[in-house]
């Protein structure tokens, strides 16, 4: 299975070819719009199945599935006021998992981000538990910012995706990288190559085999947007 998270920067439809060259099986994409925006219909059209959530028509988070996988979405524990889009849903299909989309929200700066997303986790705890599952999407957060959010930071949500969910960063793990010392951006701050951020995960089960992780080079992706595609390839033993 070959999963693609990326935050697209809205207008989806006019970069909707440019993500398909990374042949997803899913492709989690924050910013975009919902199936009920004109601009969306030859995006959600073109695809087997879709989910998507947010407040607004024109910027939300979308997940697609392609070719013989499907997405269901099932019931958000979040509540409306909680800083950030959480979406679990089932994929089906030859790799049946559970996926947590994330797409980050902060209204208080950098530690709403982390303390959103811990949120997020907790409330869908039990799902996350119930079977193999990924977490994956822009969280807004890296350990490269722990002393300037206090406990409840990046690496505490690291330790505990791996202690309770044994999950772990696709990325990191394959890559022999720690959080925080990431070798390879994945947003760029005003669109500038020489202000990297690593904000975009993907988590996945440690009894996974890893085959390839691959994010987009700056110099081919900061034309469509700010942030740049993270394609992690999977299967199960």
């Amino acid at each position: 299975m070959r999963i693609v998270t990326w935050n697209c920067n809205m207008a989806l439809h006019r970069k909707w070819q440019r993500l398909l060259t990374l042949t997803p099986d899913i492709a989690v994409i924050p910013e975009c719009a919902s199936p009920r925006h004109a601009s969306s219909r030859e995006t959600h059209g073109a695809v087997g199945s879709s989910a998507w959530t947010g407040k607004i028509e024109t910027k939300g988070l979308g997940v697609f599935a392609f070719g013989d996988y499907t997405v269901r979405r099932l019931p958000d524990l979040t509540e409306p006021t909680d800083p950030q889009f959480i979406m679990p849903l089932h994929v089906e299909g030859p790799m049946a998992l559970g996926l947590l989309a994330v797409w980050a929200q902060s209204e208080t700066g950098l530690r709403g981000y982390v303390e959103g997303v811990h949120q997020g986790v907790h409330k869908h705890d039990a799902f996350l538990r119930k079977a193999d599952c990924v977490v994956a999407g822009d969280l807004n957060s890296s350990a490269a910012f722990d002393n300037q959010v206090g406990e409840v930071n990046h690496s505490t949500l690291v330790r505990e995706l791996e202690r309770k969910h044994a999950l772990v960063s696709a990325y990191h793990l394959h890559r022999g990288e720690g959080h925080g010392q990431e070798t390879m951006g994945s947003f760029f701050m005003y669109r500038k190559a020489e202000a990297p951020f690593h904000l975009d995960y993907l988590f996945v089960p440690t009894h996974w085999t890893i085959k390839s992780v691959v994010l987009g080079e700056p110099n081919e992706w900061l034309q469509y947007s700010d942030h740049c595609p993270l394609v992690v390839e999977v299967e199960r033993v």
